[in-house]
């Protein structure tokens, strides 16, 4: 009882708040390898705990060698700054992508053609794709397209792809000899569509686009969490800044005032050898 009592009365705001930061500093970049890396509930909590122990040491390494209490205004103008940096830059801090799983299967009788794929606005070969199941789809490398052409409905088929983006556009052939395909995404999109044309283009092949919206929307709770994260960790590091840009002022006009002082120095020195001069010169009698 009595460490605790001691416990409460050295805890200071600043304490709490390099307590705060590093707890919150863990948790975000914790759930930010979530979503690239980790998939564990372990393995996410060890690396919480990893970054909690490293940020500890290095506020406690930082204080030995400077102590930092910022002012009030100080305080305002960091957090002033951190908001400005959220508005600015929203889309890097909120993680819109995510992974997303995208499930095709031919439906019916039919030829059924992935030939295009396009990520996030940029277009990538469609054997670059990250291709998690394949039941009964032939990869030709010659066209680089996944193909399948059951000869019956109801051929049991499955091609599972994942994807790390925002925005996913699969493109499909128009033929007279096509199925139907359904494709639906981990995020609850999808749908069936039958690419049979009726009889074949005369200007060429025609192509249809599926839209797949990988985003990751986030609920009111979380907005709110990640944002007084985001929010606590961007302050304490304009925090940082500011104290170490008051260092170097600090070190800049200590070193003009002793450059001061020393030419004040030189001066006087100067003019008490000028004196000495003088006075050691004997007066013309006239």
């Amino acid at each position: 009882m009595k460490t605790l009592k001691n416990f409460l009365l050295n805890l200071t705001i600043l304490k709490v708040l390099k307590s705060l930061v590093c707890i919150l500093l863990s948790f975000y970049l914790t759930y930010y390898l979530k979503l690239h890396m980790m998939s564990s509930i372990w393995s996410c909590l060890f690396m919480a705990g990893y970054f909690i122990a490293v940020f500890t040491i290095l506020l406690n390494v930082g204080r030995r060698f400077h102590k930092f209490v910022p002012k009030p205004e100080t305080v305002l103008f960091s957090i002033a700054v951190a908001v400005l940096i959220m508005v600015g830059f929203g889309d890097f801090f909120s993680h819109s992508t995510q992974e997303t799983f995208v499930t095709l299967v031919s439906e019916t009788a039919g030829e059924i053609c992935l030939c295009n794929v396009i990520v996030d606005g940029k277009e990538v070969r469609v054997a670059d794709v990250e291709v998690v199941e394949n039941s009964g789809w032939l990869y030709r490398e010659k066209y680089d397209n996944f193909m399948i052409w059951p000869e019956e409905d109801g051929v049991e088929n499955r091609l599972v792809i994942r994807f790390f983006a925002k925005e996913v556009y699969l493109g499909f052939p128009f033929t007279p000899y096509a199925g139907s395909v359904s494709i639906t995404s981990s995020n609850g999109y999808g749908g069936t569509w039958n690419l049979r044309y009726p009889e074949e283009p005369k200007g060429g092949v025609e192509y249809v686009d599926f839209f797949i919206n990988c985003r990751r929307f986030y609920s009111l709770l979380e907005i709110m969490l990640y944002s007084t994260c985001i929010l606590l960790i961007l302050g304490f590091l304009n925090l940082l800044v500011l104290n170490f840009v008051g260092l170097i002022l600090q070190k800049n006009k200590a070193g003009v005032k002793f450059l001061l002082l020393l030419q004040e120095k030189q001066d006087l020195l100067k003019q008490n050898l000028n004196e000495i001069t003088l006075l050691s010169i004997p007066s013309r009698i006239i």
